[in-house]
């Protein structure tokens, strides 16, 4: 397949800046001492146990998976990031966004250039906020409702090797029912509610996207600096500055691959390429079925040739486009290893999709460094770990995770419909049936779980149409802040939001689930069977 592309590559010597994480001493202590309160939770928690399903009455048609995977393809098309030399280091490559944002970034007289959400800590003994260490930019006074948005965005500058500024803060406002004269949109206006007078800096650009929006100088507070209206849904400036080269990169990749657009794929492989990437090297390539060249535990490799790449580079930021990098590379790769072989069933489903692939055989045990298990004693676990609406999170055990139900399906539409296991039949049935009910549909509209209040709040969100949810409730409530253990080591270890919206999906769930649901289509109906397991 790789022999049909044509692979360019940028002839400009690019500079790279390696990159160590090194977490605190104190931080270490912490992750290490709630890692073992979980353990010893998960361990009292009882699972809900089913053993044997002859026919789940569950029935997902064709033209229902068709329509869900067409969806997710508009959905992950928005997100492709290829706008030279703004998003990308090169006319011949792309990137894929972590998900829809209102992606705002700040130029400033300098030259200095301030992204919304960027992954970068300021240090200074003054800071404006309680710790030495400040985040460059930091969202407040979130405001969201069926058909708005609203908050207010801190920019930071380091003035000194002491002092760090709060140098702007506007308030962005979006409403997404716009009456238009071509019908109904979107629009963005954002107010400057102050902005530092400081000799040096004496003026900045404001963007949304590509999109110029206003001015900021110290006699605007409390101004209007301007206002970007679109109709289209899934519109190009709503999609993040950050961009993520595991998973999404390297799913898009195989994605595009899978469905033939070969020049988009081209794209994506030269951007992993350049950044030393080693293709299908992803612990999700076995849904893909082009894992099979690869060794029998590569899933759980550490290190710069490892599956987490991403946590050894740092590629140089672009005007609107960096890398995120997630709490896995800041609290340490092997520690993360040790957690998703211990308290975690994603890595091993696919781990077992993986030696399928390979080996075509359901009940051959395999070591995994830690057990020997066979791809049908996987599923058997992983059956466990059914809460009826999906797969249950590692986090909270009454919200079912989008990826692992992905991965679950994809497992048992193998056992149940290639190798004839009617309980995986059925369980293939049920989890792809309830990732078709996780998908944002034509209307937009988003069922939210507030675990926090316990009220189901509702919202319409068109960038978001053809996602899937990453983490659902009963019946199908998207719920964001599952466990208290997780919204600790999302506050301790990931970087600040890049919008106050709500944020339903990003790009590995649905990239994930709709592969699942080709997967599915494949081994049930004949359809969508290019680049599948």
């Amino acid at each position: 397949m790789l022999a049909t592309l044509k692979i360019l590559t940028d002839t400009k010597n690019k500079t790279r800046r390696a990159v160590v994480v090194v977490a605190s001493a104190a931080a270490i202590v912490v992750l290490t001492l709630l890692i073992s309160m979980f353990v010893l939770l998960q361990n009292n928690t009882n699972s809900s146990v089913h053993t044997s399903y002859g026919n789940s009455g569950v029935t997902t048609s064709h033209s229902t998976l068709q329509t869900s995977i067409e969806l997710a393809k508009n959905y992950i098309d928005s997100l492709y990031k290829d706008n030279y030399p703004k998003e990308v280091p090169g006319m011949n490559t792309a990137s894929i966004a972590e998900y829809t944002a209102i992606p705002v970034s700040m130029k400033l007289s300098d030259g200095t250039v301030i992204r919304a959400g960027e992954d970068v800590k300021l240090f200074g003994l003054f800071s404006p906020i309680s710790s030495i260490f400040s985040p460059v930019t930091s969202i407040s006074n979130i405001q969201n409702s069926k058909y708005l948005t609203s908050y207010d965005l801190t920019f930071r500058k380091q003035l000194s090797i002491v002092y760090i500024k709060d140098i702007a803060v506007l308030h962005v406002e979006v409403n997404y029912n716009y009456q238009t004269a071509s019908g109904y949109g979107t629009k963005v206006t954002i107010t400057q509610k102050s902005f530092e007078n400081i000799p040096s800096i004496p003026y900045g650009y404001i963007y949304l996207g590509t999109v110029y929006i206003g001015k900021v100088t110290p006699d605007k507070n409390g101004q209007s600096l301007g206002s970007y209206t679109y109709t289209p849904d899934n519109n190009l400036n709503s999609r993040s500055i950050r961009y993520t080269e595991r998973h999404s990169t390297q799913l898009g990749y195989e994605w595009y691959l899978a469905n033939g657009e070969y020049a988009k794929a081209a794209k994506l492989y030269n951007f992993l390429i350049a950044e030393g990437y080693k293709v299908h090297n992803d612990i999700y390539s076995p849904m893909f079925g082009t894992d099979t060249a690869l060794l029998d535990n590569y899933q759980y490799d550490t290190g710069i040739n490892g599956v987490y790449h991403d946590c050894y580079t740092a590629p140089a930021m672009r005007e609107i486009s960096y890398q995120y990098h997630s709490k896995v590379c800041t609290f340490g790769v092997d520690l993360y290893v040790w957690f998703s072989k211990n308290n975690d069933w994603l890595v091993r489903t696919l781990w077992a999709i993986h030696l399928l692939n390979k080996y075509h055989n359901p009940d051959t045990k395999y070591y995994d460094g830690n057990f020997w298990w066979s791809p049908r004693e996987v599923a058997r676990f992983d059956e466990t770990k059914w809460i009826n609406v999906g797969i249950s999170s590692p986090y909270d055990s009454n919200a079912a995770s989008s990826v692992r139900t992905a991965a679950f399906g994809v497992l048992e539409t193998l056992l149940g419909y290639h190798y004839g296991d009617k309980t995986s039949r059925a369980f293939s049935d049920m989890a792809n049936h309830a990732l078709v009910l996780s998908q944002v549909k034509k209307d937009g509209r988003i069922s939210e779980y507030d675990s926090t209040t316990g009220i189901t709040k509702s919202y319409v969100r068109k960038n978001d149409i053809g996602s899937f949810y990453t983490a659902w409730k009963q019946p199908f409530l998207y719920v964001a802040a599952t466990s208290p253990l997780k919204q600790i080591l999302e506050r301790l270890f990931n970087p600040p939001d890049e919008s106050g919206d709500v944020k339903p999906s990003n790009a590995e769930t649905t990239f994930t689930s709709a592969q699942a649901l080709r997967t599915y289509d494949c081994y049930k109906y004949g359809y969508n069977c290019a680049n599948t397991p």
